[in-house]
C-alpha cells in the first residue's frame, strides 16, 4: 500500500493522513510507517544527535546523521529494543526496504536531515518556533 501518496492529505502548512476512522473503531487504509525524527539537542542547539526513523507494527528503523549509524528492531520479538538486527545478513532485504522507504519520504517532505543548529537558525527567532501549523506569519 502506498500511503505517503495516495493517501496523503494535506491541509496548509500541515503534514498527515486522516485516521479518525481509527478512534471511531472503523476500518480503513493503514499506514504503511509512521516518519519519526529527531531534530537533535535542541535545549542547548547541539549538533550530533539527529536522527530519522520510521515505525510500523513489525519493525523500528532508525538512522543517526552524524555517523550514519543505523538500527533496525523487531518490535514483535524484541519489544524493548535491545538488539540491533541492522548488521545481521539475514534482515538485509528489510533493512533496505526501510532505507528507501524513508529516502522516499524525507524526499516527499522536502526533509534534507539538517544538523540542530540549522533548525535554530532556519525555524525560531527569540526561541520561539516559526515553522507550525498554530502559528500565524
Amino acid at each position: 500500500m502506498e500511503v505517503f501518496k495516495s493517501d496523503y492529505r494535506s491541509a496548509e502548512g500541515v503534514e498527515g493522513i486522516d485516521l479518525s476512522y481509527c478512534i471511531l473503531g472503523r476500518e480503513g487504509p493503514e499506514p504503511e510507517a509512521a516518519f519519526m525524527m529527531g531534530t537533535g539537542a535542541v535545549a542547548d542547539w547541539e549538533d550530533g544527535h539527529e536522527w530519522r526513523a520510521l515505525r510500523n507494527k513489525r519493525y523500528t528503523y532508525a538512522i543517526y546523521r552524524v555517523d550514519s549509524k543505523e538500527f533496525l528492531f523487531d518490535n514483535i520479538e524484541d519489544p524493548y529494543q535491545m538488539k540491533n538486527l541492522a548488521e545481521d545478513p539475514y534482515y538485509k532485504e528489510i533493512l533496505e526496504y526501510f532505507r528507501s522507504l524513508l529516502k522516499r519520504k524525507m524526499e516527499e517532505l522536502g526533509n534534507r536531515f539538517e544538523a540542530s543548529t540549522w533548525y535554530r537558525d532556519n525555524w525560531t527567532k527569540d526561541r520561539i518556533i516559526l515553522r507550525t501549523a498554530t502559528l500565524k506569519g
